[in-house]
């Protein structure tokens, strides 16, 4: 058997055609790429992950790829699913102008495609994904693979095209990337369960609700506490450095957790937390004490789903107060009234300060220029080196400044209340997501004399390494290729197994 696993291996496959408006092929090539480790596990996650592991009744060790299928849904009913030919935010296929010293390898997080003031321009030469119709010069559209991808029972191959007047231009990169054209800011992060209950078993159950790691007494530098029953307890820690879990005892075994955790930050002896419906908590980290839960002024409630409009979390600004910041609208589009606002947090009491409108705050700066302040949101840890700041239609920039977003950012994906960062001095970045938060087309499981809906819990959850990335692969070409008004282009783009 071990044998056999080692000869298992998986690579990129990338072609290139380009032919006259006749069909006379003029030029071909094939090309193997590297697959990232973002996308590795995009895969696993999407495959073996749903055949093997969803079946099982447990999240322990479950694979989620956030958020890059999460707009597909049971076709029976649920309203968050792909409309064909009307969406940018499915993979897309990029051809692109970058720059010769560019490296990029398995292990690289981003791909920079903007601008220096944040916006797309010349570095795109074409791109396409699902749809079949254009609305961009630069835009081709999917079509079918060729015989020799037919043929190939260990391949899967999807293949896009530029007809005479599309696509037209020179690059050097082939990329593949999750809908930059539509939403410029927006990546994927690949998650674990972590809760070790199966939900087969009678008297079991998930919450949303959570402990980060380094508060004092409650959790250490390697612990995130967790709530879920199983016949044997509640209350759960699981250790980041041996994957294991074991039964809370002490403070972090009776103290007040709540529900639906969006995002937490420990500044000295205190965790400031906020939960879905806009309450934050301070708790002392020495006794587990809740020392004040006030209201954030979050207008309605939270909606799960990823195009959701409600934002809230903290940020410690550079001179190191904290803030919360929150957004809110419960249309289909921004609204043109500002609901972006930011609260200074007292520290030690939790109490808030005035409303402060994210227009009028002055430490935020180096926008995208599309970007609306009115519909920005920030979030960051408490060690003030990285921030995320959201705009509501365009995504989640990394960055180092806040008064420098475009000019430091690092990376970038969508961000909100079901992922929020935290930060471990011993561990490094992670991402906390709680709640799988879609479905997989009809997954119920038939255990005894009742249907368990495994994968599609808003509960439970989940937890990635610094694992974001916003493109799955990137392939430079030996040699430019150039695309006339007179040449039609396809682009296949697969994976293989050897």
């Amino acid at each position: 058997m071990g044998t056999i696993a080692e000869n298992i291996k998986q690579k990129g496959v990338i072609g290139i055609v380009l032919t006259d408006k006749y069909g006379n092929v003029q030029f071909k090539k094939t090309f193997e790429n590297f697959v990232s480790s973002g996308d590795k596990v995009n895969l696993l996650g999407n495959s073996v992950s749903k055949a093997d592991q969803i079946p099982t009744g447990t999240q322990y060790g479950m694979l989620l790829t956030d958020p890059m299928y999460q707009d597909f849904g049971d076709i029976s009913g649920n309203t968050d699913r792909v409309t064909y030919d009307a969406t940018d935010t499915l993979e897309t296929c990029f051809a692109l102008n970058l720059s010769d010293a560019l490296v990029m390898t398995s292990a690289t997080k981003f791909l920079d495609l903007y601008e220096t003031n944040g916006s797309l321009g010349s570095k795109i030469t074409a791109f396409a994904n699902t749809k079949r119709s254009v609305a961009d010069a630069k835009e081709g559209i999917i079509d079918f693979c060729d015989g020799t991808a037919m043929l190939d029972m260990l391949s899967a191959t999807e293949v896009y095209k530029w007809d005479l007047t599309q696509g037209n231009g020179t690059f050097n990169w082939i990329a593949k990337a999750p809908g930059i054209v539509g939403q410029l800011y927006r990546g994927f992060v690949n998650y674990k369960g972590i809760c070790k209950v199966n939900l087969f078993d009678s008297g079991t159950s998930l919450s949303n609700k959570y402990i980060m790691p380094g508060a004092g007494a409650i959790t250490s530098n390697y612990e995130i506490l967790l709530e879920y029953t199983t016949g044997t307890g509640t209350r759960w820690k699981y250790n980041l450095q041996t994957g294991e879990t074991s039964l809370a005892t002490g403070i972090a075994s009776t103290m007040t957790m709540r529900n639906d955790t969006v995002h937490q930050v420990v500044i000295g002896s205190y965790l400031y937390s906020l939960d879905a419906s806009g309450i934050m908590a301070t708790i002392n980290t020495t006794t587990g004490a809740e020392v004040n839960a006030v209201s954030v002024g979050l207008t309605g409630s939270m909606d799960y789903k990823r195009k959701s409009l409600n934002k809230v979390g903290f940020f410690v600004d550079s001179v190191g107060d904290l803030y919360v910041s929150r957004m809110y609208y419960s249309s289909s589009q921004p609204s043109v009234t500002s609901f972006a606002v930011l609260r200074k947090v007292t520290l030690g009491t939790g109490t808030l300060g005035s409303e402060i409108y994210m227009t009028n705050y002055a430490g935020l700066g180096g926008l995208p220029s599309s970007w609306n302040k009115n519909w920005i949101s920030i979030m960051s840890d408490s060690t003030k080196t990285r921030y995320y700041v959201s705009e509501a239609s365009k995504g989640c920039i990394i960055c180092t400044d806040l008064s420098n977003v475009v000019g430091t950012r690092i990376g970038s994906l969508d961000i909100d209340n079901r992922r929020a960062p935290y930060y471990n001095t011993d561990m490094g970045y992670k991402f906390m997501r709680v709640g799988t938060g879609y479905q997989y087309p009809k997954p119920y499981m038939y255990n005894g004399a009742s249907l368990v809906n495994v994968p599609y819990h808003n509960v439970g959850t989940f937890v990635s390494a610094d694992d974001f990335s916003n493109y799955i692969s990137a392939y430079k070409l030996d040699t430019p290729v150039t695309k006339t008004n007179e040449q039609v282009m396809y682009i296949a783009y697969g994976y293989k197994f050897i």
